[in-house]
């Protein structure tokens, strides 16, 4: 749940200082904006200026562009509404229903999940993909702490990392606090045998190999068949196990972050 939504009363307000705290400023936002609506850039410039006000439809269709949570959406649009009321009774029954929107936001945002075991169905959709783990250790970085940067360094919809992004908070896989995000106190951890494990193998080696053609300095890949005495097959699990062990301890001392990386290793037979 973002607050910051909450805190205004003028939606125009809103949409400036909203895209103004966009990565560049939010350079080329006026663009993404009036391609999403289907209409010409002058016409949002006339918005924001205040001459014109959008069309509920088109609020609506801005909300799933920012990826806003459903009380957000709600607000928004009530917001919208109030600034087009033509009358003064009008006006005063969409303020009373903005203030019941602000006392819910409230008590959402303190809201926050305590310590606690994932469910089997959390787990589920926590290893569907790999952006939900990706995510939750972006929001570690400094510059992945709002939906518009997750969004921008993974290359996904706002409305997608606002949908991840609010699992994440509801499951106390991350935390919100002062409209930044962070990894919360839950951790997770699937056991060998878990039926989950070869989803989230498969999920984060499909993203390493859609990264193989374009990797760079400080990056690797490397494949290599063999053939090899049976014994020797244990002693080459013992020196990766070391070396994953040596990885661990080097992660940790890694603090402050501030990039992303993904180990995968495979030793089988074939």
């Amino acid at each position: 749940m973002n607050p910051v939504i909450f805190d205004f009363s003028d939606y125009k307000d809103y949409l400036r200082k909203k895209i103004a705290s966009l990565p560049r400023k939010g350079r080329g936002e006026l663009g993404r904006v009036a391609s999403h609506l289907r209409m010409h850039p002058t016409r949002i410039s006339q918005v924001l200026k205040g001459s014109v006000h959008l069309t509920l439809e088109q609020a609506s269709s801005l909300c799933t562009h920012f990826g806003f949570s459903p009380l957000e959406s709600d607000y928004f649009l009530l917001l919208v509404q109030i600034a087009r009321a033509g009358t003064k009774d009008l006006e005063i029954q969409l303020i009373r229903q903005q203030q019941q929107i602000r006392e819910r936001a409230k008590q959402l945002v303190h809201r926050l999940p305590r310590e606690k075991i994932l469910t089997d169905e959390q787990k589920a959709v926590f290893y569907s993909s790999w952006y939900y783990s990706g995510i939750r250790l972006a929001t570690s970085l400094e510059t992945c702490q709002t939906i518009e940067e997750l969004a921008d360094h993974f290359h996904l919809s706002r409305n997608k990392v606002r949908g991840v992004v609010d699992f994440l908070l509801q499951t106390g896989l991350c935390i919100e606090a002062n409209g930044k995000l962070k990894i919360g106190p839950l951790t997770t951890h699937l056991e060998h045998e878990s039926p989950l494990a070869l989803r989230h193998h498969g999920n984060w080696r499909l993203k390493g190999w859609s990264r193989h053609e374009t990797l760079g300095e400080g990056e690797l890949a490397y494949t290599c068949p063999v053939s090899i005495r049976e014994k020797d097959l244990h002693v080459i699990k013992e020196m990766l196990t070391k070396l994953i062990e040596h990885f661990l301890a080097k992660v940790t001392d890694s603090d402050p972050p501030d990039t992303l990386a993904c180990l995968n290793i495979d030793w089988f037979k074939v």
